[in-house]
């Protein structure tokens, strides 16, 4: 029979990617380091693959460790949420989960985010924020339960996150904009022509990027004619004007479905993000947004096998 790891072992996986040091991440789980040892052995033998190599610096994962790291964590708020599903009772929670994003991540990253907490915690309310200001300190004090962000590099002490599904970018003009009329990929040069409605990214906002400047560097000299934080308000203006604009590839393919653009071939291809679910480990044990954050892997995972 296949052998399986224990849930400690997954647990010793993930806080190895945190610390890359092998008595760190024993002391984080109140593990010996030779118990701790012992278990990334058994790991090894599982997956048939080091895992950890001893560098200068510390353990470094092997490409194995990488593909295996998501799935992993995964496993992990799985498990957490089913334990904890057994100390409260869904049905009858009355509460507000805060959560920070862009505005289209609702419409893209998760649409079956509402339907699914309906039909299990209907006395549940979501209440979506702008991101600004210091997402970090509003978690940390509490004025927040999450945030999502494709462009966090490093998270400070004390904080998690949960990878969503990937986050590919595109291009989108009106349905008759010259660059969209051959259905030729077209230069970068070609698409600095033209003035961009541009996405705010970043803080503060003095010193801000546009996901434009993010997700295609080479068309950073392009001109902005708006700058916005909001991608959905200036949609419609698309259809009627040769202004280009930059979005999530899942947001864009259900724009396109609903007004007159297109996506607009390009020579370079855009960056792939991966959106992050972020939070205070003071709250990690809070059994209902354990359950949440369960669910939003669901759900986005649910949503993106429904793509392919």
């Amino acid at each position: 029979m296949k052998e399986y790891p224990s849930f400690v072992e997954l647990r010793l996986l993930q806080e190895l990617f945190k610390e890359r040091n092998l008595t760190a991440a024993a002391a984080k789980l109140s593990l010996t380091t030779p118990t701790a040892s012992h278990y990334l052995t058994h790991l090894r033998n599982i997956f048939d693959d080091r895992l950890f190599i001893k560098a200068k610096n510390g353990l470094v994962p092997t490409s194995r460790a990488e593909e295996v790291v998501e799935k992993v964590n995964a496993a992990v708020f799985a498990l957490e949420a089913l334990i904890s599903q057994e100390t409260f009772c869904l049905s009858k929670v009355s509460r507000t989960i805060r959560i920070g994003c862009v505005d289209n991540a609702p419409y893209s990253i998760f649409p079956g985010i509402l339907h699914f907490i309906l039909a299990r915690a209907p006395g549940i309310q979501l209440k979506f924020e702008e991101l600004k200001g210091n997402k970090f300190e509003k978690v940390q004090r509490s004025e927040l339960d999450f945030f999502i962000s494709p462009i966090v590099k490093s998270l400070p002490p004390g904080f998690k996150s949960l990878n969503l599904s990937k986050n590919e970018y595109c291009l989108l003009a009106r349905t008759d904009h010259p660059l969209a009329r051959t259905g030729e990929a077209v230069s970068d040069a070609e698409i600095c022509r033209y003035p961009f409605i541009d996405i705010r990214v970043g803080e503060p906002q003095s010193s801000c990027r546009t996901l434009r400047e993010e997700a295609f560097p080479r068309w950073k000299n392009a001109r902005s004619l708006v700058i916005s934080p909001y991608f959905l308000p200036f949609v419609p203006s698309l259809e009627t004007c040769d202004c280009l604009l930059v979005a999530p590839r899942k947001t864009s393919e259900k724009l396109i479905l609903r007004y007159g653009i297109t996506e607009v071939k390009t020579r370079t291809p855009g960056k792939v993000q991966i959106p992050r679910l972020i939070w205070h480990e003071k709250t990690d044990k809070d059994p209902l947004l354990q359950w949440f954050r369960s669910s939003l892997l669901i759900v986005s995972t649910t949503d993106s096998m429904k793509k392919n």
